[in-house]
Protein backbone atom coordinates (compact mmCIF):
# COMPACT_ATOMS: atom_id res chain seq x y z
CA UNK A 1 0.00 0.00 0.00
CA UNK A 2 2.77 2.44 0.92
CA UNK A 3 4.67 1.61 -2.26
CA UNK A 4 1.55 2.35 -4.32
CA UNK A 5 1.13 5.72 -2.60
CA UNK A 6 4.78 6.63 -3.20
CA UNK A 7 4.42 5.62 -6.85
CA UNK A 8 1.28 7.74 -7.23
CA UNK A 9 2.95 10.79 -5.66
CA UNK A 10 5.96 10.34 -7.95
CA UNK A 11 3.67 10.24 -10.98
CA UNK A 12 1.86 13.41 -9.89
CA UNK A 13 5.17 15.23 -9.36
CA UNK A 14 6.40 14.15 -12.80
CA UNK A 15 3.13 15.26 -14.46
CA UNK A 16 3.42 18.69 -12.83
CA UNK A 17 7.03 19.04 -13.93
CA UNK A 18 6.06 18.20 -17.52
CA UNK A 19 3.22 20.73 -17.39
CA UNK A 20 5.53 23.52 -16.20
CA UNK A 21 7.85 22.81 -19.14
CA UNK A 22 4.96 23.70 -21.45
CA UNK A 23 3.66 26.80 -19.66
CA UNK A 24 7.00 28.41 -18.76
CA UNK A 25 9.10 28.78 -21.89
CA UNK A 26 12.87 29.22 -21.79
CA UNK A 27 12.56 32.87 -22.85
CA UNK A 28 10.39 33.75 -19.84
CA UNK A 29 12.02 36.35 -17.61
CA UNK A 30 12.42 34.62 -14.23
CA UNK A 31 13.47 37.88 -12.59
CA UNK A 32 10.08 39.48 -13.22
CA UNK A 33 8.18 36.32 -12.31
CA UNK A 34 10.05 36.15 -8.99
CA UNK A 35 9.46 39.88 -8.41
CA UNK A 36 5.73 39.29 -8.83
CA UNK A 37 5.87 36.51 -6.21
CA UNK A 38 7.77 38.80 -3.85
CA UNK A 39 5.14 41.50 -4.40
CA UNK A 40 2.47 39.04 -3.25
CA UNK A 41 4.34 38.46 0.03
CA UNK A 42 4.96 42.17 0.51
CA UNK A 43 1.34 43.17 -0.08
CA UNK A 44 0.14 40.40 2.23
CA UNK A 45 2.38 41.74 5.00
CA UNK A 46 1.71 45.45 4.49
CA UNK A 47 -1.98 45.64 3.63
CA UNK A 48 -3.52 42.88 5.72
CA UNK A 49 -5.36 41.74 2.57
CA UNK A 50 -4.53 38.35 1.10
CA UNK A 51 -3.07 38.69 -2.42
CA UNK A 52 -2.32 36.10 -5.09
CA UNK A 53 -0.33 35.84 -8.27
CA UNK A 54 -2.84 35.50 -11.09
CA UNK A 55 -2.50 34.53 -14.73
CA UNK A 56 -4.48 36.92 -16.95
CA UNK A 57 -4.86 34.15 -19.51
CA UNK A 58 -5.31 30.97 -17.43
CA UNK A 59 -2.70 28.26 -17.81
CA UNK A 60 -5.44 25.65 -17.42
CA UNK A 61 -8.35 27.30 -19.20
CA UNK A 62 -10.85 25.38 -21.31
CA UNK A 63 -10.80 27.67 -24.33
CA UNK A 64 -7.30 29.15 -23.95
CA UNK A 65 -3.98 28.17 -22.44
CA UNK A 66 -1.70 30.95 -21.24
CA UNK A 67 1.94 30.86 -20.31
CA UNK A 68 3.70 31.50 -17.01
CA UNK A 69 5.50 34.61 -18.27
CA UNK A 70 5.83 38.14 -16.91
CA UNK A 71 3.35 39.64 -19.37
CA UNK A 72 0.64 37.20 -18.26
CA UNK A 73 0.96 37.85 -14.51
CA UNK A 74 -0.84 40.23 -12.19
CA UNK A 75 -1.03 40.50 -8.41
CA UNK A 76 -4.64 40.80 -7.29
CA UNK A 77 -6.59 40.28 -4.05
CA UNK A 78 -7.32 36.62 -3.31
CA UNK A 79 -11.07 37.21 -3.14
CA UNK A 80 -11.12 38.56 -6.69
CA UNK A 81 -8.90 35.77 -7.98
CA UNK A 82 -11.34 33.26 -6.51
CA UNK A 83 -14.23 34.95 -8.27
CA UNK A 84 -12.32 34.93 -11.56
CA UNK A 85 -11.52 31.20 -11.33
CA UNK A 86 -9.98 29.86 -14.57
CA UNK A 87 -11.82 32.26 -16.84
CA UNK A 88 -10.00 34.42 -19.32
CA UNK A 89 -10.51 38.06 -18.37
CA UNK A 90 -9.13 41.48 -18.99
CA UNK A 91 -6.52 42.84 -16.61
CA UNK A 92 -7.76 43.79 -13.19
CA UNK A 93 -9.06 47.34 -12.94
CA UNK A 94 -8.08 48.82 -9.57
CA UNK A 95 -10.89 51.36 -9.63
CA UNK A 96 -13.44 48.53 -9.52
CA UNK A 97 -11.97 47.17 -6.29
CA UNK A 98 -11.16 50.35 -4.43
CA UNK A 99 -14.05 52.44 -5.81
CA UNK A 100 -11.72 55.36 -6.60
Amino acid sequence: MLAAMVDHVSQVIEMRAQRWKHIMPEWANNFYCNEARALVWLRNAVTGIEWELDHVVPVAGRAVCGLHVETNLQVIPRILNGQKSNKHSRRFAWSEFFKC
